[in-house]
């Protein structure tokens, strides 16, 4: 009897620590989640028409002389785009409910519309509201009442988004004929092409060419010499996605032996003395080189800094060289007066403040910086594309919620008093700006509102450190991005419950430690009989 007891006590100490092994870990109860509302707490959060709630028979009623009522229940907030399932009730059949999808928490734009059937709402969205109507005349045989309703929702499934990765061509090729294409591509459904253009002109050499089955292959450039840029698509029901890779081609020198130099002569081969000639001293250049400033898109009232170097690209040395600026628009620029003297093949750095104005109106505005020296000078004009903020883009808070995921919590602003429909692309980068993960989703800002949204960005579970977090916000008028640090650690937090009352995370919790108790109670008794029996 002492050993029947004995196992029995093991296997409740063994539920108990399993229960406990699961919700500390937190292997993660995934795949649904169960909005609910089952108590007065639950139920208060929402608008009551001519309804309250009963204490005594724990339901929503109808307030008393009334015949007809509505309960609107708060805004349900998934924390991001989830599939809504079905909704259940415990409460009078009689009884009539709406839903309506939300775009924003508040769910001020959307109407409640009636469903056919709620064990498949089939809606889409990170926010739901529920409204329940009451109409007593309907079944005047029946008490109407609501005791408990359930919101049951699922993730929306990740899609594999297309990527391109390239490792050849690179570098310098000794000849233009069966050049290397050695690719990667992940996506869906996939058609892939690539191009090849000259890089000093943009001249195209090789336009759109298909690559069958998306694998790597050998390419003739039918050029010459010279520097290429190649560029890889990559198209499916996934998404669009290219990636580029430079090089060149050095062909070597041909060489011919002394019988293909020699031309047939009839006759004897008439040896010519060559004169030796004198050593010719090579010419003085006095010379600097500039190199090339990219234009930049820039917003009214913003200030960015510019590092500009010139070198001394000829055999003589220059002296006093110092930063001029000339156009139109000068006085949106600041430079320091300092001056520098340059050996042959000497370079140095000048940096310069563009400032530019809070009226600026959208448009291109050329810039002309020169170096100038006492014996030469160089100079460069660039553009500055002036746009003025069409979109507000921050993030709030980034930190992994779970082993295989990180929320991202960030706002939109809309600034031009028109409705804007934004694509929000996330990507998680390691030191050299490889992408470890990525996400992307559709939000839409309505004009002159600002909105907070949530993001789940899938990730490998073994990601730790310290890593780059990279968001693209683009609408159809404007495109801004953000690039913070982000730490991946433990994940921070553990067993995500949601709603109100008991979710489905509270009830297993509850249920499991009701069977724990059950075991050893059971084994407690057996003791005691033993005991007795004895």
């Amino acid at each position: 009897m002492k050993k029947e007891v004995g196992i029995y006590l093991f296997l409740g100490l063994l539920a108990v620590g399993v229960f406990l092994t699961l919700y500390y870990l937190n292997p993660g109860i995934t795949g649904f989640a169960v909005f609910e509302q089952n108590n007065a707490a639950a139920f208060n959060e929402g608008v009551y028409e001519n309804l309250a709630y009963d204490s005594n028979s724990s339901a929503v009623v109808l307030s008393p002389n009334q015949t007809s009522g509505a309960y609107t229940s708060k805004v349900f907030d998934a924390g991001s785009s989830v599939n809504w399932n079905n909704l259940t009730f415990v409460g009078s059949n009689a009884l009539t409910f709406q839903v309506r999808a939300c775009a924003s928490a508040t769910c001020a734009n959307e109407s409640f519309s009636s469903v056919a059937n709620l064990n498949n709402l089939n809606l889409t969205t990170q926010y739901l509201q529920y409204k329940v109507t009451f109409n007593a005349s309907a079944s005047p045989n029946e008490t109407l009442s609501l005791s408990s309703v359930s919101v049951g929702s699922s993730p929306i499934p990740v899609p594999v988004q297309t990527s391109v990765s390239i490792s050849e061509p690179s570098g310098t090729k000794s000849a233009s004929t069966g050049i290397p294409l050695n690719f990667s591509v992940v996506g869906e459904g996939l058609t892939c092409w690539y191009d090849v253009h000259d890089a000093s002109d943009g001249a195209v050499i090789k336009d759109n060419t298909s690559i069958s089955g998306c694998s790597s292959l050998t390419f003739d450039l039918g050029a010459g010499e010279g520097s290429y840029a190649l560029n890889v698509y990559a198209n499916g029901s996934s998404g669009f996605a290219s990636k580029s890779s430079s090089f060149s081609v050095d062909l070597p020198l041909s060489t011919t032996t002394e019988e293909e130099e020699s031309e047939s002569i009839t006759g004897a081969v008439v040896q010519v003395p060559v004169a030796p000639t004198e050593a010719i001293e090579p010419a003085k250049v006095t010379q600097i080189t500039a190199s090339d400033i990219a234009s930049f898109t820039v917003i009214p009232g913003s200030i960015h800094e510019i590092k500009w170097s010139a070198k001394n690209t000829g055999t003589e040395p220059v002296s006093t060289c110092t930063l001029k600026v000339g156009g139109d628009f000068a006085s949106w620029v600041s430079a320091s007066e300092d001056s520098a003297n340059l050996n042959a093949g000497d370079s140095h750095e000048f940096v310069f403040t563009v400032d530019v104005p809070e009226d600026t109106e959208d448009g291109s505005y050329p810039v002309s910086v020169s170096v100038e020296c006492a014996e030469t000078s160089a100079g460069k004009t660039f553009n500055l594309n002036v746009e003025k903020k069409k979109l507000e883009f921050d993030i709030i808070d980034a930190q992994r919620t779970r082993n295989d995921r990180v929320r991202v919590v960030y706002s939109l602003q809309e600034l031009i008093g028109s409705d804007q429909d934004v694509e929000v692309y996330f990507s998680i980068l390691d030191s050299g700006n490889k992408e470890l993960a990525n996400f992307s989703q559709n939000r839409s800002i309505d004009a002159n509102s600002t909105d907070e949204f949530t993001a789940n960005i899938p990730i490998n579970e073994s990601l730790q450190g310290n890593f780059s977090l990279s968001a693209n916000a683009n609408s159809e008028v404007y495109k801004t991005s953000v690039l913070e640090p982000i730490t991946l650690g433990t994940p921070v937090g553990g067993f995500a419950i949601f709603g109100q009352g008991l979710g489905t995370g509270s009830i297993l919790i509850l249920v499991a430690i009701v069977l724990a108790l059950v075991v050893i109670i059971f084994v407690a008794r057996r003791m005691r009989k033993a005991k007795t029996t004895k």
